[in-house]
Formats: structure tokens, C-alpha cells, sequence
């Protein structure tokens, strides 16, 4: 009898994630301190419900915010 392992994988783009008073792309497109809290609820609540085994992140540029 063989076992099947399944493995979910997330690529999530974050765009700009970076926090604030910072801007990576645009100085004039920094994040309010709700905007900042509003983005990283949304993807607290994706990684919650599905539960990837495996994610990449995207556009990333607050690395200790994002761990």
C-alpha cells in the first residue's frame, strides 16, 4: 500500500511591504499606521485559512516586520 503526501504552496506578492514611515518605490507612498495594520491582518488571515506548508514572499522590504 503507498501513502500520498500532499504539500501546499503559496507565492503571496505583498507588495511594498514595508513599514512605515518607509518607502521603497515612491517616497510619497508610505503606509498609514491603519494601512500598515489593515495589510498585515490580510495576510495573517490568507496564511491562517490556508495553511501553506511552503510560501514565498514577494516585494518584501521589512524582513524582521514580515517575521
Amino acid at each position: 500500500m503507498q501513502s500520498t503526501t500532499s504539500i501546499k504552496i503559496a507565492s503571496i506578492n505583498l507588495y511594498n511591504f514595508i513599514k512605515p514611515p518607509h518607502a521603497f518605490y515612491h517616497a510619497n507612498h508610505i503606509y498609514t499606521e491603519q494601512q500598515w495594520q489593515k495589510k498585515i491582518h490580510w495576510f495573517t488571515e490568507y496564511l491562517t485559512k490556508m495553511q501553506p506548508d511552503i510560501v514565498g514572499f514577494q516585494e518584501v522590504f521589512s524582513i524582521d516586520a514580515l517575521q
